[in-house]
């Protein structure tokens, strides 16, 4: 999952420039299901997302996404 920031343009038809780009997770083959954006106090963004590391069926969780990951970042 890639977590992408942008900053308008000089004027409202100029449009958003996608300019920085933030790979949550370490590996390219590590699912990602739904997520949440947030910003903190701080200015900081959070993003809690869904995943599934392969290890879930022997932490007794069945059926796809079973861990919640916490990324902050000052992107």
């Amino acid at each position: 999952m890639t977590l992408r920031t942008g900053r308008r343009g000089e004027t409202p038809s100029s449009g958003v420039n996608w300019d920085r780009a933030l790979s949550l997770s370490k590996a390219a083959d590590v699912p990602a299901g739904y997520s949440s954006i947030f910003e903190g106090e701080d200015g900081r963004l959070g993003v809690l997302w869904e995943t599934d590391d392969g290890s879930s069926v022997a932490r007794g969780c069945f059926g796809g996404y079973c861990e919640i990951v916490l990324t902050l970042t000052d992107v």
